[in-house]
């Protein structure tokens, strides 16, 4: 959450409220996470609803978790996500498989649907 935390206090200067949820807090405001509550650490509430740059925001997150070992790949079609173990198991439409520590599926207001 630290490094998160370092990006969304990039908007306090432009008069942005922002709160750092720990999980239970989280689920405290948010209930519906209930069932994955093991898979979270936390979140950034900005309780004014506050818009910004997303594609500034991303762009940096990106670059943050890249210097954490994180990696990207954009413009691909998955065909499977698999759980495996502690890991999770990818299946590119190319046929292509990656093992992963986790997959962050980024589909938008369809995500629960995938």
């Amino acid at each position: 959450m630290d490094g998160y935390a370092a990006i969304a206090n990039l908007t306090l200067d432009h008069g942005t409220r922002l709160s750092l949820l720990d999980r239970d807090k989280l689920l405290q405001v948010e209930p519906s996470l209930a069932e994955l509550a093991d898979e979270l650490t936390g979140a950034v509430l900005f309780p004014d609803g506050h818009s910004g740059n997303s594609r500034l925001y991303c762009e940096q997150l990106c670059e943050l978790t890249r210097a954490r070992g994180m990696t990207y790949r954009f413009g691909v079609s998955v065909s499977q996500i698999a759980s495996r173990y502690s890991h999770v198991k990818v299946r590119l439409d190319d046929g292509e498989e990656l093992i992963a520590d986790a997959a962050v599926i980024a589909a938008g207001t369809w995500s629960k649907q995938v």
